[in-house]
């Protein structure tokens, strides 16, 4: 978040509620220290959907994809 602070107009994140808003606090300070506005950057959410017909073929696809998704 440092660097987003000092030179990015853009970042993406990763994670949960918690830790999106954990990381967005972050980067407000890393902006007040360098004299930014933290509006002037945007700030995303990189969300992860799974659709499928039955709940069992569902949890299996969850499982594989857990490790990359970083849950």
């Amino acid at each position: 978040m440092r660097l987003v602070a000092r030179y990015a107009d853009y970042s993406n994140v990763g994670g949960d509620v918690e830790t999106v808003r954990h990381e967005f606090e972050v980067l407000k300070r890393h902006c007040e220290r360098v004299g930014w506005d933290p509006e002037e950057i945007t700030f995303s959410n990189d969300v992860g959907i799974l659709i499928g017909r039955e709940r069992e073929a569902l949890g299996r696809r969850v499982e594989r994809v857990e490790p990359a998704w970083g849950s």
